[in-house]
């Protein structure tokens, strides 16, 4: 029996919306089906209280009936003061009421697409005129009540999607909570006219108990959606609420049946469903846009969403796994454009922070150059493209290709993994204002710790030490281990002058393994030398040859301490040595400040001028 994008089985007693089996328990089924059994008519309290409970039962019936009748609406996405599919007529009864239009309706599979049409029966002779006459009135003030609804919704065209939790108890599934976190907000990011809080900011609340309003209110949203995981193995169930962040009342409440084959379609529908309770509407171009690069095969798909959850963690072990289910994902469908692109993404963040470019930055390049060839529109693949170009390629104008939009902004998908890449940019495209591509990119991502940390690199880079460090500190108070931030506090007291200020702010820096990471060892050996103490610079220079016995070390960290000692030759050949491994903070020669008393060296500016400048 088929009304609207719903399906009731009557064989397998199933409710289905498009394909997708809806969570509901077996008595508000049992009233569903009684009710489509007889469209149009007033089914009375009796009768249901009969053909389902029994003639003998009547402690607690009006309580069991009216929570079957709540539990229904929730399913089909309605509430009682606008009913769309199932009327309440107080002190009779109910009535299914959807109406049944002349044309045929078609089903449509998990991937959308027609497969066959069924023409619908013609309910309208078996209601009366009176009815009828009910039902315009219902419609008028179903009408009334959308456009008073319209008008509200005018204020909350923006949206923070919430960490979904995870209440089966089983860790292992924890992954599927974050990636209906990820996968939801990529997607509701291609929903015409909603703005959608990015991922960063998401997560970084990720454990904490806050309500709507308190949501809506850090995020400066108007709608905020929560989420969770629920039952066990065989019998997932996805809870989705979206709630107006201004008063707390619920838009939307819907639990949806998670079957082992359907998490693809499950994202498609939910998001259709969002877009939906906000009135906005997705055309076939935004259909395709939220398909695109994406994958039919369920094997795939679950095995990217691993791959995603370990990636948003940002460690070595983390990254490699995340690259071998990438990799398996792939290999189940070759055309998974976005696992390509995102497998290039873990390469890029090895690359750039972690281990020797050159095992990683190739790799990054030729993934998303084939994520590429499958589909061209994927903006994090040519954003991929742009940081291996800006970074280890030196390649200023491919690097301007892939990363400036038609627009004039920098593609943002680049800037989620690379914050730097605003005031980098701004060295090489003069049209290129950094601070304002930070603030733009902040009114989607507000609580992204990086992203306060690259405010304060803009104005290091201009030299106003000051607001930099605003800036750093601004990020430190969400995210107190961020290295970057550390790293900036360090840089911006010692070109100030104030180098044991620098040296207290670096020892603040997390130590993994028990040493200190090599970005901040390298700070430490230049503040070190600039206070003159030079014993403590050696030191950490010995520390930096140490540590490059077990793991990669970008050799600019030595070389800006034997700048500090002023120790001219060993700078050059420790900036040489950067060079041959493609270092992915060389380009930072031409703008740093701690390298301008170099800038009359020959053999430094023939440097930049292999590097591009």
């Amino acid at each position: 029996m088929l009304f609207g994008d719903f399906e009731y089985d009557t064989a397998q007693k199933l409710l289905s919306r498009k394909g997708v089996p809806i969570k509901i328990q077996p008595q508000p089924l049992k009233v569903l089906a009684a009710l489509l059994e007889r469209p149009g008519e007033i089914v009375t309290r009796e009768e249901l209280r009969a053909s389902i409970w029994g003639e003998g039962t009547f402690i607690e019936f009006d309580q069991s009936l009216n929570y079957c009748v709540r539990q229904i609406r929730i399913a089909l996405g309605e509430g009682p003061a606008d009913p769309v599919y199932v009327e309440t007529l107080p002190k009779q009864g109910y009535r299914f009421i959807f109406p049944i239009h002349a044309e045929t309706i078609a089903r449509v599979n998990l991937d959308g697409v027609e497969t066959q049409t069924i023409p619908p029966r013609d309910f309208r002779k078996q209601i009366s005129w009176a009815a009828l006459a009910l039902c315009l009135v219902g419609l008028a003030s179903w009408v009334a009540f959308r456009w008073n609804q319209s008008h509200m919704l005018a204020e909350v065209r923006s949206i923070v999607v919430l960490p979904f939790t995870n209440n089966t108890g089983n860790p292992n599934l924890n992954y599927l909570a974050n990636g209906f976190t990820s996968e939801l907000i990529r997607r509701i990011a291609v929903v015409p006219g909603l703005k959608v809080i990015g991922i960063n900011s998401s997560l970084a609340v990720m454990g904490k108990k806050m309500n709507s309003v308190e949501a809506a209110r850090q995020f400066g949203v108007g709608t905020v959606l929560t989420g969770s995981i629920n039952g066990s193995n065989q019998d997932l169930a996805v809870e989705l609420e979206v709630t107006n962040g201004q008063n707390g009342t619920v838009i939307l409440n819907r639990s949806y049946k998670l079957g082992p084959t359907n998490l693809a379609a499950m994202q498609t529908i939910l998001v259709t469903d969002i877009a939906h309770s906000l009135d906005r509407r997705l055309g076939n171009e935004d259909r395709k846009k939220q398909l695109a690069g994406l994958t039919d095969n369920p094997q795939a798909f679950d095995l990217y969403l691993k791959a995603q959850t370990l990636t948003e963690q940002l460690n070595p072990p983390g990254l490699h796994k995340a690259i071998e289910l990438y990799s398996a994902a792939i290999k189940k469908d070759a055309q998974f454009a976005v696992a390509l692109s995102q497998m290039a993404a873990a390469h890029l963040y090895l690359g750039l922070f972690f281990e020797d470019p050159r095992e990683h930055m190739p790799l990054a390049k030729t993934m998303s150059l084939r994520a590429l060839a499958i589909d061209d529109s994927l903006a994090e693949a040519h954003g991929n493209l742009g940081l291996v170009a800006l970074t280890y390629d030196w390649d200023y104008h491919e690097a301007q290709r892939q990363l400036i939009l038609t627009n004039g902004r920098i593609n943002p998908a680049a800037i989620q993994i690379l914050a730097c890449s605003t005031h980098l940019m701004s060295q090489t495209v003069r049209s290129v204002n950094a601070e304002q591509e930070i603030r733009q990119v902040l009114s989607v991502n507000p609580l992204s710790a990086a992203l306060w940390g690259e405010l304060g690199c803009t104005a290091y880079y201009r030299r106003q030490y000051e607001l930099a460090l605003q800036g750093y500190k601004r990020a430190l108070t969400m995210q107190p281990d961020l290295i970057t931030a550390i790293w900036g506090l360090g840089k911006s007291y010692g070109q100030m002058g104030a180098y044991q200020q620098a040296l207290d702010s670096l020892e603040q820096s997390p130590k993994p393994h028990g040493m200190y990471p090599a970005v901040i060892l390298g700070e430490m050996g230049y503040a070190s030398a600039k206070k003159g103490d030079k014993k403590s610079a050696f030191a950490a220079l010995d520390n930096l040859r140490q540590m490059a016995t077990q793991t990669y070390v970008d050799p600019y960290f030595r070389a800006q301490i034997h700048h500090a000692l002023g120790d001219t030759p060993a700078t050059l050949a420790a900036l040489e040595e950067a060079y041959k491994v493609h270092s992915s903070i060389l380009i930072a020669i031409h703008s740093d400040p701690k390298w301008d008393d170099l800038q009359q060296n020959l053999k430094f500016l023939e440097l930049e001028h292999r590097i591009g400048f």
